[in-house]
């Protein structure tokens, strides 16, 4: 009896603690997936008690959709159904950049294979650098165990649809790809682009977009030095090595970006293929050939975006582009090597009329008379690194961070190495300087703005002056964005009161005869551009009246605060100038959203304009 008595009472403790554990749960749910849904207790067949939202099971897979990870990491701890439901989304889209948590989350995939099929992109960057305890720059130096267990994580990662794997330019592992089955739509790496890299990507036919971040040769000890007064780069790579595309690979390619990329390697890619969406590098010597090139795909370009090393690019980089693509609805140019003169874009204009859709341009290019600025601080030597069993990470000093870029001759003429860095840093300090105008001068803007003594600089009277030749010349264009920062766009208004029923002709493309690309022909109008502020709502906006950005009602530029100067400063690839989201969602971004290019909104409010 004593044992009865004993029994039932600890089953009561613990049907006591039951119930306390499912209201807990209950609550836990309740705050998590807010007020829509009301959980309750559902019996199953088996007689256990589980929690389940009333709600059906897709519209909660879509809540979750929209939950940050934090939020989805706090479902994990609720029961089985809402923990499963949180993990699809918690592995979906995994970027990883310091090298404990990449370890961390590629022993997870490898000891849990249900984990590894929940995976859809990896991105993954083994180049990112650190600051130690000691303020100096680590460099982690992966080694051959970590490209086993990555090895093994991609071979259990069967759904995998985008890959990124920047990797340290000395490694080229490319047998990690070998017995995986996944069937990628989107593949970016900074691998060596030769034929073991070709010879992978045959086997990848429903690749949409292609990112080639990799040199073509092992040689060379800085971006592009190599390319600069040196025999062609392929040459110094054997030719059974030499990246070479079998006709019937990449069937499905539509979208191309490559960073330091020849002439030989993009015709490799595009030739026999539906590209339409660019970004290519040009070298000195070799940029008409590389222009050539893109002109074997099979479809016509519709979006290109360049970087210029080529200091002759200004005498013909507009014309060789407005002749061999006409079909172009998104144009963007920077020149790294070059400098611009006011005449240079006003005598640009006339090409653009060769366009038949071009919707949105951007030309950065460094101004041809540098400020004088403080010079920089002496490059930093590198240490040995030390070869005990593993490599160490490279210590780098720490760099002082001067407070203006410092000055470089007006390189104009030349193509030496030191012409080249004296070229590329003035560029580069010119970029930067003009993406802190867009996006941290609101402030001194709207000061400026309020008085009438200077309502404009002469620098923006120069460039309004120059974006409405541009418009005369391409009525189509409704963005526009110039070396000094300022972004041009035609007005939501104007577009919505010129585009009404009828089918008439307008400066915003809308009515007329329909080109080869499906939109349609304008008839040369004279468009009005507004340099003071934008138009207040509820005011009329004159026919073609352009407005460039100011303030936004929104605040700072949102996302990571890129702009296509940023992009081009920062030295990423050119994919980072992409401008506009065109209407029923025609984005000039190259494929499917990794976070890498620079979308530019007009927004249906006329007095917002919203660069992500």
């Amino acid at each position: 009896m004593s044992n009865l008595s004993t029994t039932l009472h600890v089953v009561k403790n613990r049907l006591r603690q039951f119930t306390s554990e499912a209201e807990v749960m209950k609550a836990i749910c309740n705050s998590k997936i807010q007020n829509q849904v009301d959980i309750h207790s559902a019996t199953q067949k088996d007689n256990h008690r589980t929690l389940r939202p009333r709600l059906p099971v897709e519209i909660v897979d879509t809540v979750f959709s929209f939950a940050p990870r934090t939020i989805l990491q706090s479902l994990l701890l609720t029961n089985t159904f809402i923990s499963a439901l949180a993990l699809r989304y918690l592995y979906r889209d995994v970027v990883l950049t310091r090298p404990p948590s990449i370890i961390a989350f590629l022993r997870r995939v490898v000891a849990n294979k249900n984990l590894a099929l929940l995976v859809r992109s990896l991105d993954l960057n083994l180049t990112k650098t650190k600051q130690d305890d000691a303020l100096t720059i680590a460099r982690p130096m992966p080694t051959n165990n970590l490209y086993q267990l990555l090895h093994k994580a991609l071979f259990s990662m069967q759904g995998l649809l985008s890959v990124a794997l920047e990797l340290p330019r000395s490694d080229d592992p490319l047998w990690i790809f070998s017995g995986c089955t996944f069937r990628l739509r989107q593949f970016t790496t900074s691998m060596l682009c030769r034929r073991p890299l070709a010879a992978f990507l045959e086997t990848q036919d429903t690749i949409v977009d292609l990112t080639l971040r990799g040199y073509q040769s092992d040689s060379g000890s800085m971006l592009l030095l190599s390319f600069i007064d040196s025999p062609d780069a392929g040459s110094a790579v054997l030719a059974k090595d030499r990246f070479a595309l079998a006709s019937t690979a990449l069937p499905n390619l539509r979208s191309f970006n490559a960073v330091h990329a020849d002439a030989d390697l993009v015709r490799a890619v595009v030739q026999g293929r539906p590209v339409e969406i660019v970004s290519v590098p040009l070298f000195p010597d070799r940029s008409v050939p590389t222009l050539d090139a893109l002109l074997l795909s099979t479809v016509p370009l519709r979006r290109l975006s360049v970087i210029s090393f080529d200091p002759a690019a200004p005498t013909f980089l507009f014309e060789s582009v407005a002749k061999r693509f006409t079909e172009l609805s998104a144009l963007h140019l920077v020149m790294l090597m070059a400098e611009y003169t006011q005449e240079l874009l006003e005598q640009s204009g006339p090409y653009l009329s060769n366009f038949n859709c071009l919707k949105y341009i951007t030309f950065m290019a460094a101004p041809s008379t540098p400020p004088v600025t403080p010079p920089l601080a002496p490059t930093p030597t590198v240490p040995a690194v030390s070869a005990a069993g593993h490599f160490a990470p490279l210590q780098l000093p720490p760099l002082p961070l001067a407070s203006a870029p410092a000055p470089v001759a007006g390189p104009t003429t030349g193509t030496g190495p030191a012409n080249f860095q004296g070229a590329a840093t003035h560029t580069l300090q010119t970029l930067q300087t003009a993406a802190q105008t867009i996006a941290g001068s609101t402030r001194n803007m709207k000061e400026r703005d309020k008085d009438p003594a200077n309502p404009l600089s002469t620098l923006d009277a120069g460039e309004a002056d120059i974006a409405r030749q541009w418009h005369r010349a391409c009525p189509t264009l409704r963005t526009i964005i110039l070396p000094q920062g300022r972004v041009w766009f035609q007005t939501h208004r104007e577009r919505e009161d010129t585009s009404g029923s009828g089918g008439g002709t307008t400066s915003s493309g809308c009515g007329g005869e329909r080109c080869s690309c499906g939109h349609r022909k304008p008839r040369k109008t004279t468009a009005k551009f507004q340099g003071k502020g934008k138009a207040r709502a509820g005011e009329e906006v004159a026919d073609g009246e352009f407005v460039y950005w100011r303030e936004s009602q929104s605040g700072s530029v949102s996302g990571s605060g890129s702009t296509p100067a940023t992009a081009a400063a920062a030295g990423s690839d050119t994919n980072t100038t992409e401008a506009a989201v065109d209407e029923g969602g025609d984005s000039p971004v190259s494929g499917p959203s990794r976070g890498h290019g620079v979308d530019m909104d007009i927004n249906t409010d006329d007095t917002v304009w919203v660069p992500l």
